[in-house]
């Protein structure tokens, strides 16, 4: 159904244009409107039926003689015209409204602090403006092999996780660029997900890093335009921005409360067991485990009783095998654990004690190695070299970077670029051939 209503048409100066261009006729003649009610002129007027058309569609009919044709053809012209003001109007409005969304969602977000509410706010957008089926943000993980859901107004479990390499997700992650799909069953270039029909993706990136995607989909073909893609690209922006400050607060947090707990927690002769009071220099290799984390990947069928117990276990086997193998420990409430190696003879034999004692504790935890966890939690280990007086800002230090490598570790054993020279020459021994040491600056 047309939107430009031909009663709007004899108005004003349409209705003056029409009753001079009538007197010309020389003939009575009427407007009719689709329903057939007169709008104009005499009602008694008989003669030729001349369609007043716009864009394919019959607005009414103006009777008369052949000459009254002219007046249909002015009507329909004074419709396309209307019509061109509407969509103007359309257009405006559509873009007042994307403005005051994107200056809306901006300010939401400068005030939140906490990447999943910024996730929520963002997809919530997206679906309702774009009047989508739904909407989701997706995270690569630490091995960039997957996309992690980690905000969807989507009603289906299987979009909790996509592969990262395949249709116009993994298209997108590769470019960089934006992309729209309004019929994925026209194309081989669809979604990596059966079921979706229509969708628009747009990187979520720091630099030059894409790091995720802003993905919004339709169950049926949609006629989404480059405007709405451009909308989705602005809403990724300021997505990935908010992200990455939440992440960075989050972080800075994390390292504040660990280094509250060692401070409140390492006792003078755990600083004094792992460093010495050597006037010498002393190399130490930090081992990090944080077995906080099994709470979070436990099977969630499992009640709080078995996962604490779980955890107990777990701590149990790491402080054996870090004792094993000589190493200083500190515990953090009991879920974070730090093992000190400390050598005078090089930073060679901190790693090398580090390596085996990280191997083991995998192996110790992980089902895959006769284990008892799913998955174990990762290991870091960084560096420090220690110099009298200065041992406890280098012990910090080497803590704190210990942490932020674990946090993304996802399994593995990761290890920092000088622990990762030294071990170099190790990577054939058995204790190791099963684990990756990934080096990380």
């Amino acid at each position: 159904m047309a939107r430009v209503k031909l009663q709007r048409l004899l108005r004003g100066g349409g209705k003056e244009l029409v009753g001079e261009l009538a007197t010309l006729v020389g003939a009575p003649i009427r407007v009719e409107d689709e329903g057939g009610r007169t709008l104009f002129g005499d009602a008694a007027a008989t003669g030729e039926r001349h369609p007043i058309e716009l864009s394919g569609l019959q607005l009414g009919v103006v009777v008369g003689p052949p000459s009254a044709r002219a007046i249909a053809r002015l009507l329909g012209a004074l419709g396309a015209r209307e019509e061109e003001k509407l969509a103007l109007a359309d257009e405006t409005l559509g873009r007042y409204k994307e403005l005051t969304l994107l200056y809306d969602i901006s300010d939401k977000l400068s005030r939140v602090l906490d990447v999943d509410e910024v996730c929520r706010m963002v997809v919530a957008e997206a679906k309702s403006f774009l009047r989508a089926t739904g909407a989701s943000i997706l995270l690569l993980d630490a091995r960039r092999t997957m996309l992690e859901a980690i905000a969807s107004t989507e009603d289906r479990p299987r979009t909790r996780t996509l592969a990262a390499t395949v249709g116009v997700e993994g298209r997108v992650l590769r470019t960089g660029r934006a992309e729209l799909i309004e019929d994925a069953s026209t194309t081989d270039s669809g979604s990596s997900e059966s079921g979706v029909r229509a969708l628009m993706c747009a990187p979520l990136r720091t630099g030059e890093t894409v790091f995720g995607i802003l993905r919004v989909i339709s169950d049926q073909a949609t006629a989404w335009t480059a405007g709405d893609l451009k909308l989705v690209t602005s809403l990724a922006g300021n997505a990935a921005s908010a992200i990455s400050h939440a992440m960075l607060h989050r972080e800075r947090l994390r390292q504040q409360a660990l280094r509250h707990d060692i401070e409140r927690f390492a006792s003078p002769w755990v600083l004094d067991a792992a460093f010495g009071k050597a006037a010498t220099t002393r190399s130490v290799a930090a081992l990090f485990c944080d077995l906080g984390e099994l709470t979070r990947t436990a099977d969630v069928s499992l009640d709080p009783d078995e996962v604490m117990t779980l955890v107990r276990r777990a701590t149990a086997a790491v402080l054996q095998v870090l004792m094993r193998e000589g190493a200083t420990v500190q515990l953090s409430h009991a879920e974070m654990i730090v093992g000190l190696f400390a050598s005078e003879n090089g930073v060679a034999a901190a790693a090398r004690a580090a390596s085996r004692a990280a191997t083991q504790i995998v192996r110790a935890l992980d089902r895959r190695f006769g284990g008892f966890v799913e998955r174990s939690p990762g290991v870091a280990i960084t560096h420090a070299e220690l110099i009298a007086g200065q041992e406890t800002e280098a012990f910090f230090a080497a803590i704190s970077h210990a942490a932020t490598l674990q946090s993304s570790a996802d399994g593995r054993i990761v290890v920092d670029e000088t622990i990762g020279a030294a071990l170099e020459g190790e990577r054939s021994e058995p204790s190791s051939s099963n684990i990756v040491h990934e080096v990380r600056a």
